[in-house]
């Protein structure tokens, strides 16, 4: 373990630890003392042709590369968790309301305030269609912004319903397989003998039906002869009687 990298070569807890002891104040000796008592570093130390503890040396390079970026890391993080509750305070003021709706209101009303203050303050014919033309130009990109915004939420809301729609029908679908499976025992058993009349009674007509009702209603199959059995298969289609 090289002098210069001694430190960023231990494990991630153990440089966190030392991070969070730095910011708060901790002295060096105090440091050290801690620090080359971790197992982790005297692991490391002894496994390494001429390791030895961590020396001041290695504080002070470590205080100058590694505890600078790990204090632009902490300091990025305190901007990410202020954003993030400002957001919430925003979102909490705008009573449910898109932020994006209140801008755009708010705009508008500063847009109109700005009009009437330009036009009353232009009496030539040529300087208020000027100014109303800057305001129309304003107003249509403000106008714009609010369609795309009306053209998302319907989007939105279509997307919403057909969502909606969807899991209804999965749900509907669902509960058509559970109530199959639940009722198809009484079933196959109502519609077994009728359906081995059918295929001309008997042990071979019995067999059929037992199938035929298992594979329509999703039960299990028939067991199939002993083993070592040398009858003729009442299934074998070669063997099954035309219906009458």
């Amino acid at each position: 373990m090289t002098r210069t990298r001694r430190i960023a070569r231990l494990p991630r807890h153990i440089r966190g630890q030392l991070n969070a002891r730095m910011d708060g104040g901790e002295e060096d000796q105090p440091l050290l003392g801690w620090l080359n008592h971790q197992p982790e570093v005297q692991a490391l130390a002894n496994g390494q042709p001429g390791g030895s503890p961590v020396t001041e040396q290695d504080l002070s390079e470590w205080k100058q590369a590694g505890y600078q970026q790990w204090l632009r890391h902490q300091e990025a993080c305190d901007v990410v968790r202020d954003l993030a509750e400002q957001a919430d305070d925003l979102e909490s003021s705008a009573e449910d309301v898109p932020i994006s709706d209140c801008l755009s209101a708010f705009l508008g009303t500063e847009l109109a305030r700005s009009a009437k203050s330009l036009l009353a303050e232009s009496t030539a014919p040529g300087e208020r269609w000027q100014r109303l033309r800057e305001v129309l130009q304003e107003l249509a990109r403000l106008r714009k912004g609010d369609q795309q915004a009306l053209r998302l939420q319907l989007e939105r809301e279509r997307w919403d319903r057909e969502r909606n729609r969807q899991d209804e029908e999965d749900h509907e679908l669902r509960m058509q397989k559970l109530r199959a499976r639940a009722t198809a025992p009484f079933w196959a058993r109502l519609m077994r003998e009728p359906l081995a009349a059918t295929f001309g009674g008997g042990e071979i007509g019995a067999k059929v039906a037992e199938f035929i009702l298992a594979v329509e209603h999703d039960l299990p199959l028939p067991a199939e002869g002993k083993p070592g059995e040398t009858a003729t298969n009442p299934l074998d289609p070669a063997n099954i009687p035309c219906p009458t």
